[in-house]
């Protein structure tokens, strides 16, 4: 009984609701959240023509709505709505710089986001050549973010598999711009050759709370191979890069000892960015925002990278390819799984949550563990990482989660198929919205991907977008 009590005494102390209407004649969306507790009342609106959020706070008493801009005062009557609500209708008026209009709002089932992604136009701005490669910079018209895509001098097949992603990149920068108060993004080129692309986006970005986020974001592709580089350890397998960096910097006198660098891998190297560039890898370490001076680039040259992944390449293969190397290794989780559906139990080694990539399937042949496969376990550098696997009727599933935030799980499904394994499908499953009426989308995506493919993760189908989900997934009450 208490559990009810306390859901329902939640579910009336903030409603979110969104409406659709006119402030004068200019077309509108505007979402508000009530908490009925407090007398209350938090929103923000936009112009259909505009699409950037103009946040606004105030009250609401016996459904009476006040609201104005957030930060300001309200004798100053800026974005001063004074507003009556009547069941799904709103209506009253809008003041600014004062001038007043009649506000006619209604409620509306649409999903904002989605609104806006539809929406979206990108202009062609300018060009910029490397050598005999171009870089064609686009501007989103409504959040004037700016970026990238490869033009002339890159081959239609290199333009088809980096534009899509740059094409996603622009999209979230343009939905950051759209929703924050202030988004400052800049893009510094580091890199283009005959095989990489590596650019930096350096980011401060304040959508409400204590203070803004500043990041540091290092994007790199290897557009021959049609790739995109996660971990420096994709080119330079036999690299332990905090090692190769505490070596070379660790008594560098001009360092901010403050900083403690190289005390603890954890603390500062788990979330680093990095970027090739004409010279090595800057590898960038990850601070908290107090510590946000701290985010220097450190710089491991070529010729040293090469060196050294070239001397460990032997004792590294020797040591990884044997069980014996995973057990009680901090970084890695075994799991004992008949996968090759001999009903012996056969063991699979993954990386932990944030500790890499790595998927190995040993086979038991007779108690002794045979490398069978070694595999991507699907997680992100700032993205999904692996949660758990998980036994299946016909194999395996290994199931992946973004921790940081929100809600998004990846269920990969394998089995042995021809001696193969096989990634069948995938099953994507994600939440809607934050809002009261909030459900889970699930998404069942076929796949058909060896696992020993070179190309895995690229040849990866992603969850269905926005606007697709609501035809080809199926919806689940949370």
């Amino acid at each position: 009984m208490k559990y009810c009590i306390l859901f329902i005494f939640c579910s009336i102390s903030i409603q979110a609701q969104t409406y659709e209407g006119t402030i004068g004649n200019y077309q509108i969306f505007l979402e508000l959240d009530i908490d009925h507790n407090e007398d209350e009342a938090t929103a923000f609106y936009f112009y259909k023509s505009h699409l950037k959020n103009i946040p606004l706070e105030g009250s609401f008493n016996n459904n009476e709505l006040l609201l104005f801009e957030k930060f300001s005062d309200i004798k100053e009557e800026k974005e001063l709505f004074t507003l009556s609500v009547n069941k799904d209708i709103v209506t009253g008026t809008w003041t600014n710089n004062g001038h007043t209009l009649q506000v006619d709002l209604h409620k509306t089932t649409k999903k904002l986001d989605t609104y806006k992604l539809m929406n979206l136009h990108y202009v062609r701005d300018s060009i910029t050549t490397y050598d005999t490669k171009e870089l064609v910079w686009f501007t989103e018209k409504h959040s004037k973010k700016i970026l990238f895509r490869l033009g002339n001098g890159f081959t239609k097949s290199e333009r088809e598999f980096i534009n899509p992603k740059l094409d996603t990149i622009h999209t979230s920068y343009a939905m950051i711009g759209l929703d924050c108060s202030w988004a400052d993004i800049n893009i510094e080129i580091e890199l283009i050759s005959n095989q990489y692309l590596s650019f930096s986006e350096y980011s401060s970005i304040y959508c409400g709370g204590a203070h803004p986020n500043y990041n540091t974001t290092g994007y790199n592709f290897d557009y021959k191979n049609k790739r995109q580089l996660d971990r420096i350890t994709d080119i330079y397998p036999n690299v332990d890069h905090f090692q190769e960096l505490k070596r070379k910097y660790e008594n560098d006198t001009d360092l901010d000892s403050e900083c403690n660098y190289f005390t603890d891998r954890e603390a500062y190297w788990k979330y680093y960015s990095w970027v090739l560039t004409k010279n090595g890898i800057t590898i960038t370490p990850s601070y908290p925002h107090a510590m946000t001076p701290c985010e220097i680039g450190f710089l491991l040259p070529y010729k040293e990278l090469l060196e050294t992944n070239t001397s460990n390449k032997s004792n590294v293969k020797l040591q990884t390819d044997d069980i014996s190397f995973y057990k009680n290794n901090d970084s890695y989780f075994i799991k004992d799984i008949d996968i090759n559906n001999d009903t012996i139990l056969d063991k699979i080694v993954s990386s932990k949550p944030y500790q890499g990539d790595k998927l190995l399937l040993f086979i038991n042949d007779n108690n002794t563990y045979r490398l069978g496969l070694k595999t991507s376990n699907f997680s992100e550098d700032g993205g999904n990482q692996i949660t758990d696997i998980k036994k299946d009727k016909k194999g395996f599933v290994i199931i992946t989660s973004f921790l940081d935030r929100g809600f998004l799980q990846s269920h990969h499904y394998v089995s042995l198929i021809d001696n193969k394994w096989m990634l069948t499908h995938t099953i994507y499953k994600t939440q809607s919205s934050n809002k009261e009426d909030a459900f889970i989308y699930v998404c069942n995506v076929k796949q058909n991907i060896d696992l020993s493919a070179p190309e895995l993760i690229n040849a990866l189908k992603d969850i269905p977008d926005e606007v697709k989900r609501e035809t080809v997934c199926v919806k689940e009450k949370i």
